[in-house]
């Protein structure tokens, strides 16, 4: 039964993902999404040119994300079902990336079903508890960044064909750091992860170190050129005189796609009417420790064992890029506190070490031959399982929270009359929303629909960037 129901509990988890998006999706933008609008109406007026795509929002160039929400948007009138279809797409193509890549990396090691392994990926890839980049299309970026780095590192794992592996990991390297900031890390991983293989690489080894060392320089000097750090962001020098509570932030970072399922708690109490309740912070930090020590002690036992590099490489690759991506998160916001770092938006970094972990640990009980390792492995299994469902529940009762509040104001945005009511939608400055939405509806786009307006109107119309909203 455990083929049965592995594979039924990663369909029900995907079904339950598509029966929240069915209910509690949004037909309008939201928050950043309203940062596209000048990029959408610069095409549809053809004016649109590399320096909007390349132009910075925070800390990213979002040229990736924006080709692809143009894409969607300028065919379907930004129907922003699209851009939740598009989020789903993503998603699906890195839960099976993960099966075949567990499956390749294993299949020397495992005698038996990697069955429970999917289950577990299938339970972190379509987990509510990201639920701040499921439900706003602009958010693609995080899932974009995350399938192409993941194919990067892959890509760095493979053996035959080098000079074709590495071109392909550089162009993958490339996507994830125009999708996403953090997609900068991908350039010291990938050279540290040639450098564990250098003696399988053999000769080579020299030459790719150079060119993979050249391109990243490449790609990184490009990104910097007119690159200015966002004003509210924590600086780096008061950031680097508080060391614990930048590394707290850390591990509550990696740890709320499982800590999160505390939020249980805390939602039992609101409903009931005992006030908030505790927060989720304790427990993710806890599971942020645990994971870092999951995946380094079974990380050693399984070299220890002589598991080969090349099997190892892709998890050590996402691992050590989720742990660099919350160190780079921290240093630029931690002055906004701890609990900051339980956003639902980071979630889906996060995920990356617990990819790693359930592999590592599903391979270690295997290949061990401790008997108390084996019976103990499947309650590890029930246990992270239990854990990631109740963080997804929790995730789908706090969009639901916030999904009422924002589908209450649609009204107000087909009127366009007061910012203040507005402000939910784009708190940094609601006024953006009043002078971008004549935009939409001059253009005849997403819930105003209908023909667009005559080109002169829309000329008129004011078309400046917004201030740049944090994402959180």
């Amino acid at each position: 039964m455990q083929p049965v129901i592995c594979y039924g509990g990663s369909l029900l988890a995907f079904l339950f993902l598509v029966a929240i998006y069915s209910r509690y999706s949004l037909d309008f933008p939201y928050a950043d999404q309203w940062d596209f609008v000048p990029t959408l109406d610069h095409a549809l007026k053809g004016q649109l040119s590399m320096g909007g795509l390349w132009a910075q929002h925070n800390e990213h160039r979002l040229i990736f994300p924006r080709l692809l929400m143009l894409a969607l948007a300028l065919p379907s009138h930004w129907n922003i079902y699209w851009e939740y279809a598009a989020n789903l797409g993503l998603a699906i193509l890195t839960w099976m990336v993960l099966c075949l890549q567990a499956r390749v990396s294993g299949k020397t090691l495992v005698s038996g079903s990697n069955a429970p392994v999917y289950l577990i990926f299938a339970l972190i890839v379509f987990s509510l508890s990201q639920w701040g980049n499921w439900f706003l299309g602009w958010q693609m970026q995080a899932f974009m960044n995350v399938l192409a780095s993941l194919l990067a590192f892959i890509a760095l794992s493979w053996r035959r064909y080098p000079a074709g592996a590495m071109s392909l990991a550089a162009l993958f390297g490339i996507v994830a750091t125009y999708s996403f900031a953090n997609g900068l890390l991908v350039w010291p991983i990938g050279l540290f992860l040639i450098w564990l293989q250098r003696a399988e690489r053999g000769e080579g080894f020299r030459d790719q170190m150079i060119g993979w060392s050249g391109v990243s320089v490449a790609v990184v000097t490009t990104y910097l050129v007119g690159y200015s750090s966002p004003p509210h962001h924590t600086s780096l020098l008061h950031a680097l005189m508080q060391p614990l509570h930048c590394l707290v932030y850390v591990f509550n970072y990696l740890g709320q796609p499982l800590g999160q399922a505390s939020d249980i708690l805390s939602i039992a109490l609101e409903v009931l009417g005992f006030g908030s309740g505790p927060g989720a912070s304790a427990l993710s930090i806890f599971m942020g420790l645990l994971g870092v020590l999951l995946w380094g002690v079974t990380l050693a036992q399984l070299r220890i064992s002589g598991v080969p590099s090349h099997a190892l490489i892709p998890w050590i690759g996402i691992s050590i890029y989720a742990i660099g991506t919350a160190a780079l998160t921290a240093l630029g916001r931690v002055d906004e506190g701890i609990a900051q770092a339980l956003s639902s938006r980071y979630v889906t970094m996060a995920n990356l070490l617990w990819y790693s972990v359930a592999v590592q640990v599903f391979w270690a009980a295997q290949i061990l031959e401790g008997k108390l390792t084996r019976v103990v492995l499947p309650y590890k299994v029930y246990v992270l399982c239990a854990a990631l469902v109740l963080a997804s529940f929790a995730g789908t009762y706090r969009w639901t929270e916030r999904y009422h509040v924002y589908s209450a104001l649609r009204g107000a945005l087909l009127t366009g009359q007061d910012p203040t009511v507005l402000t939910p939608l784009y708190p940094p400055d609601p006024s953006r929303i009043l002078e971008r939405r004549p935009l939409l509806e001059a253009h005849g786009l997403g819930i105003f629909g209908g023909q667009p307006a005559a080109v002169s109107e829309v000329d008129s119309m004011d078309a400046s960037d917004a201030p740049a909203l944090a994402p959180r």
